[in-house]
């Protein structure tokens, strides 16, 4: 899977650039530029829905770290109140080995193990989409 998103996400910066020239630039009928007009709309919705989705799954993966550090904080430190039982031995490390995990290495979808797709590698790709694109303009005039 992330062989085929490095391919995807590069590839497809190359070919949005292009479909971008081909419907401004170059002098075609008005129908292909129309065509690569959608065509490039179309493949930056998709690259759009595609980076908000990674990002989503790295938020919510990462979204209970802060509540299971409060739950391990507040059975070690309330343990003879009524509010709150305290958690089995077992369970204690098994939360500690999670908490841990989590902790770690970002928990997403990465990029061919390059970086991981979330919303600021997504800022950077466009970026570096659109510095590519006026170098391709610059290059073809």
């Amino acid at each position: 899977m992330s062989a085929a998103l490095f391919i995807i996400y590069y590839l497809s910066s190359l070919i949005f650039d292009l479909f971008l020239i081909q419907a401004t630039y170059l002098d075609t009928h008005w129908i292909f530029r129309m065509l690569f007009l959608v065509a490039s709309s179309y493949a930056a919705s998709m690259l759009f829905f595609l980076s908000l989705m990674t990002a989503s799954l790295r938020k919510e993966a990462h979204g209970s770290y802060k509540r299971l550090n409060s739950i391990m904080a507040k059975s070690s430190i309330e343990k003879n109140s009524s509010s709150l039982k305290a958690i089995p031995i077992g369970l204690k490390f098994k939360m500690m080995s999670l908490i841990e995990r989590m902790a770690q290495k970002e928990i997403t979808v990465w990029c061919l193990d390059l970086f991981p797709l979330n919303s600021y590698e997504f800022y950077l790709f466009v970026a570096a989409v659109a510095s590519n694109y006026f170098l391709l303009i610059g290059f073809i005039k």
